[in-house]
């Protein structure tokens, strides 16, 4: 059983996306359902890009957290509307697919929310194939 996913085929990517310098901006809202949204929904970086997560709406509080195996040089931060959170990709980050945690508390319900997206490192451009 093959597991690879192809990285040019992901609904929502940005392999067109013009992004600003080196920094990749993911704007994260929550229905009133209370689901996770994301534009764009999958982000695809190379090593030293930076990706900048900006909540949308201001009854929030929310945080985003990586694991021990983070290729950013970040593990977990929190926002609000008005800070986004940034973690730049490590030089030495090993590509592939990363989960990440994103948490938004609603303060006027005072109810937690979480979701689990996922970001590219994308291969090194000199890697050749071995």
């Amino acid at each position: 059983m093959n597991h690879e996913r192809n990285f040019s085929k992901i609904r929502g990517s940005n392999e067109k996306a013009v992004k600003e310098g080196n920094i990749y901006t993911v704007g994260i809202t929550v229905t009133d359902a209370g689901e996770f949204e994301y534009e764009p929904s999958i982000v695809k970086m190379d090593r030293g890009d930076t990706i900048e997560w900006k909540f949308d709406n201001e009854k929030y509080y929310f945080a985003v957290h990586l694991g021990w195996n983070t290729p950013l040089d970040m593990m977990q931060n929190q926002g609000t509307y008005k800070e986004p959170i940034r973690g730049q990709v490590r030089e030495d980050a090993p590509n592939g697919w990363y989960k990440y945690f994103v948490a938004a508390f609603d303060r006027r319900k005072e109810m937690l929310l979480t979701d689990d997206p996922e970001f590219i490192v994308k291969p090194p451009k000199n890697r050749g194939d071995r």
